[in-house]
């Protein structure tokens, strides 16, 4: 996914007015019929992605979750993009024109530059921890959660994603292997590429696969194993490799703060327990599937999977690690943000994901397709 909202191409308003009132229409007949009452509830959620990605269906998991937990809540759902972009969610969701959606780390970095911490490099690998290390930052860090209630939404749940990896057109044995690719890298990724000889490009993700089909650029860095193989990157690209940076993405679902307010206590903690419940492993299970039937479909393609010996991973780490850390400190507090508020949301990220990652409960094994 992308790191500003020039990358993704949405269908404006014009879509969003008519698609509403299609949706309102066919809630105001179900009224009709019964519709809610007293203490119940139908919400309005919009998502981006696909239901059939690892994200969609875990984002569908929980809002089925949440109905079967009967304290009167429903959801209408689109997904896809069909009624929000990408890109207008968080106002979408901020002024009600959508009760909750799906939103990206890197679509807001100037209303939300604190979240954009989830695109650290070299800060973890594992979905499950920084999922619950970005949960953990939201319930416990002030200045992260005043974040999000100053543009009016309140965080639902975050969402596993897989860690980044390298597809090119070459096998990478070593960093020195880079040198003068031009990969399409965003934000830290591409100062890092750019500190090993490589030559990142600032591409949006719509373009990617036609760029990669003319030769424009010649690989891309950090993408995860099922989005690269789901939307066919490995039939252009046929090796992945794992470099060492882990995860560099994050979602999200948000809901309207007033909305949230309005909930009843045990709606809010019938939606808490199953964010906190079984709907984590259950995410997580989505995600592992999803990965394993990528991971066997690489040699239908003709593709594979490999990593830097870890000596290359540590010096890649080391050469640009503190870097990369004064760099994202730089570019959130340009954002509005104190140095101190910055330094606190770093060292509790880091810290909280090293907790998570010793007790983690994600378990996907690459073996089988990782040479």
């Amino acid at each position: 996914m992308s790191a500003s909202t020039d990358r993704f191409r949405g269908s404006g308003k014009g879509r969003v007015v008519a698609a509403l009132t299609s949706l309102t229409l066919s809630m105001s007949l179900a009224a009709c019929g019964g519709g809610d009452e007293g203490s119940n509830k139908t919400l309005v959620y919009s998502s981006s992605i696909a239901e059939t990605t690892s994200l969609g269906q875990a984002d569908n998991a929980w809002l089925d979750s949440v109905e079967a937990a009967d304290v009167g809540i429903t959801f209408e759902r689109t997904f896809g993009g069909a009624l929000v972009p990408l890109v207008e969610i968080l106002p979408a969701v901020a002024d009600g024109t959508v009760d909750a959606g799906f939103i990206n780390d890197g679509a807001f970095p100037q209303q939300l530059p604190l979240y954009t911490i989830s695109q650290m490099p070299f800060v973890t690998a594992d979905p499950y921890a920084q999922m619950m290390a970005l949960q953990k930052l939201y319930e416990e860090n002030a200045a992260f959660q005043a974040e999000w209630e100053k543009q009016g939404v309140h965080v639902l749940h975050f969402l596993p994603v897989g860690a980044g990896l390298m597809g090119s057109a070459d096998a990478v044995d070593d960093l020195g292997d880079l040198t003068g690719q031009r990969l399409r890298a965003f934000g830290l990724l591409a100062e890092a590429s750019a500190e090993i000889g490589a030559d990142p490009v600032d591409l949006p993700f719509a373009e990617l696969f036609e760029s990669l089909e003319r030769d424009v650029i010649d690989g891309y860095a950090g993408m995860s194993l099922d989005v690269a193989h789901s939307l066919g990157f490995t039939k252009l690209r046929a090796h992945l490799t794992d470099f060492g940076t882990g995860s560099y993405s994050s979602t999200a679902a948000i809901i309207n703060l007033d909305t949230w307010n309005s909930l009843s206590e045990e709606q809010q903690a019938a939606m808490e327990e199953v964010t906190a419940g079984a709907w984590t492993q259950e995410a997580l299970d989505i995600l592992e599937k999803v990965e394993a039937e990528a991971c066997a479909g690489l040699a239908e393609v003709g593709a594979s999977l490999s990593s830097l010996p870890d000596t290359e991973k540590s010096a890649f780490k080391d050469r640009v690690g503190a870097l990369l850390q004064s760099s994202w400190t730089s570019s959130v507090t340009d954002a509005g943000v104190s140095a101190d508020d910055a330094a606190s949301v770093l060292a509790d990220y880091q810290k909280f994901t090293a907790e998570f990652e010793a007790e983690t409960i994600y378990d996907s094994d690459r073996s089988a397709c990782q040479g």
